[in-house]
């Protein structure tokens, strides 16, 4: 009489570029036809040294690589007679007849008091070569071989942290040469890329998934839930960090009627770095027109002006200089406009207030008391182009501190890397 099969199933799928194996593993396709090419150029450019954090910089989300067995979830029982209960009746309902499999899981109740006779196999915190298995699910127990097949939908939703983690890993990679060739060191890389997410995504519960996938990568972020997940499921204390910052909407209210006290309050009672988005409507064709006028107003007089609000902006100025002493930074966030345009605007209008020094690469830095961030517009294809524009008008991207938000946890699919969950190895009659 022939026994019943074993069956053993394989996570494969086909992609462009290597991918960072986060809880599974992944890669990322991109539709820049040339992105294989320049994402490996990246990494011969780097230094072994460079490239090892890229690789193995897990930036606060740790985890040892290991094979889950079953007895490790010995305290976890999946499987109840309520569950079996109410799923029988959904079944029965969905379907218009008795199609549930209640025998087969009252026999995991019984046989294995509801835990799961599955063995997953996986490496974690690792860069994996795209068309290669990211991990593999046996059943234990042979009269339940249908128990890999039927886990498929719940273990294949590893495609989005994993996507997210190389999306992410992929525009480390492009920032990371453009500071090589720019700056002074890639001291500043961890910070590079800010985690702008949590409203853009569909639910709290994607925003900590994919907010803790980009923190394989960074530690710059304000999705909170990312942060919350990390701390209650890898017993990270902080894994990610962001700044206090100002809403765009009540500073150009402010600046409107040409109050300064409560801008000039809310800037320099806080010690720490500090965020300022100054911009006007993002649906303005003049926007970047609107934010020069709205930056002069704080700034283009300072040298020459005597009237009350002029001295303001001198004030203004002198205060961001002496907390500069203290280690502290001015972060202006434009955001409006054409990221290509506006970044290199923003940089040369600080340059006529604050000046700037060349670095030792031959690349202009403002002061180590103001930065650049611009959270609009970023993505994996837009990135290249905007750090080209940069580093060709002679700034180094040391300067310039990047948001994302809706292409970094929002507009990834699971056809995005081509994730597939198959069944690739099975054992009959002992063959």
């Amino acid at each position: 009489m022939p026994t019943s099969p074993s069956f053993r199933m394989q996570s494969m799928y086909h992609s462009k570029v290597q991918h960072v194996h986060f809880i599974g593993s992944c890669s990322y396709k991109s539709s820049v036809n040339d992105l294989s090419s320049s994402y490996s150029r990246n990494a011969v450019q780097l230094s072994s040294d460079q490239y090892s954090l890229l690789t193995e910089s897990m930036t606060g989300v740790e985890d040892e690589d290991k094979t889950v067995h079953p007895e490790e979830m010995a305290g976890r029982q999946v499987v109840t007679e309520e569950k079996i209960e109410e799923a029988k009746q959904i079944y029965k309902l969905h379907f218009g007849t008795d199609m549930f499999n209640e025998e087969g899981w009252k026999y995991i109740l019984q046989k294995h008091n509801g835990h799961i006779p599955l063995r997953i196999k996986q490496s974690r915190r690792t860069v994996v070569p795209c068309k290669n298995v990211l991990f593999t699910v046996e059943n234990t127990d042979p009269n339940v071989t249908w128990l890999t097949n039927w886990f498929e939908t719940l273990l294949v939703q590893i495609w989005y942290p994993c996507t997210v983690a190389t999306n992410s890993r992929a525009m480390k990679a492009t920032i990371a040469e453009f500071l090589q060739e720019t700056a002074d060191s890639l001291d500043s890389l961890p910070f590079k890329l800010h985690d702008f997410g949590f409203r853009g995504v569909s639910s709290v519960e994607t925003a900590a998934v994919g907010g803790v996938a980009h923190l394989v990568n960074f530690v710059g972020t304000d999705t909170v839930a990312g942060l919350v997940m990390a701390r209650k499921y890898y017993g990270c204390e902080m894994a990610g960090f962001s700044i206090p910052a100002a809403e765009h909407s009540a500073y150009v209210n402010h600046l409107i009627y040409n109050v300064l006290d409560l801008r000039l309050a809310h800037i320099f009672s806080v010690r720490l770095r500090l965020g300022v988005r100054i911009t006007r409507r993002k649906r303005s064709p003049t926007c970047c027109t609107n934010f020069q006028r709205v930056w002069w107003r704080w700034y283009r007089t300072v040298l020459t002006s005597s009237t009350p609000v002029r001295m303001s902006g001198k004030q203004l100025k002198d205060m961001v200089i002496q907390r500069g002493q203290s280690e502290s930074c001015l972060v202006i966030r434009p955001d409006s406009g054409d990221p290509h345009v506006i970044v290199l605007k923003v940089l040369n209008i600080l340059e006529k207030c604050f000046g700037s020094t060349v670095n030792s690469k031959g690349y202009k830095m403002l002061p180590p008391y103001l930065r650049v961030i611009q959270g609009d517009g970023i993505s994996l294809e837009t990135l290249q182009g905007i750090l080209a524009k940069i580093k060709g008008e002679g700034w180094s991207v040391d300067n310039v501190v990047f948001g994302c938000g809706g292409s970094l946890l929002q507009k990834v699919n699971r056809d995005t890397q081509r994730f597939a969950y198959k069944c690739s190895y099975c054992v009959v009659n002992g063959l």
